[in-house]
């Protein structure tokens, strides 16, 4: 097996798929490459306002405790890494038990919006989460179509009426046109009554 010497004191350490996110003492947070054990690599370094003792990873933040700093909470999507080039960012393979390093291993993007559809809210990107579509609607979460529709026939799409809370179902119940000044001058916009 490898071992990686990091610059600070290493005191605490959170292991997701191939990456090890190490507190590093007054070096912040180090987060390193494990998928080659007998070879580890430092991907980035993140300095710390105090001295890193322990660090916890959920989903795309780091929460280190960080001494005199308090909690620091760190974003670690590192969404300019895609080791393979298959439009998933490492940590999203890491954190759902993918290969960040094969294209061939990698999580549902239904959108290619580059977000897991395991971790996406809106699946499809109509403007409607996937849990509204699903338990509220009855629409498919994988279906753009069904956001874009106008179930009624009133003029507004249902992504459009579901985000101002009008009835998708009754051409009665629907947006009206609201004037709205923005900068001087008076724009019409959608909105509920």
């Amino acid at each position: 097996m490898g071992t990686y010497d990091t610059d600070g004191y290493a005191s605490g350490v959170s292991v997701i798929g191939n990456y090890a996110y190490v507190a590093d003492g007054n070096e912040g947070l180090q987060i390193i490459n494990i998928s080659n054990p007998s070879a580890p690599i430092l991907m980035v370094t993140y300095d710390t306002i105090g001295y890193a003792y322990d660090v916890s990873v959920i989903g795309n933040y780091a929460y280190v405790a960080d001494g005199s700093g308090g909690l620091s909470i760190i974003k670690v999507k590192m969404t300019d890494t895609d080791t393979d080039n298959d439009g998933i960012s490492d940590v999203y393979e890491i954190t759902l038990g993918f290969d960040p390093f094969d294209a061939n291993s990698k999580p549902l993007d239904s959108d290619a919006d580059g977000t897991p559809d395991a971790l996406d809210e809106d699946d499809d990107n109509d403007g409607i989460s996937d849990r509204d579509e699903a338990a509220a609607l009855g629409f498919n979460p994988r279906n753009p179509s069904d956001g874009l529709a106008d179930a009624d026939g009133d003029g507004f799409s249902n992504a459009l009426e579901f985000s101002l809370g009008t009835n998708l179902n009754s051409a009665k119940d629907k947006p009206v046109w609201a004037p709205v000044m923005m900068g001087g001058i008076v724009m019409f916009i959608p909105g509920k009554v």
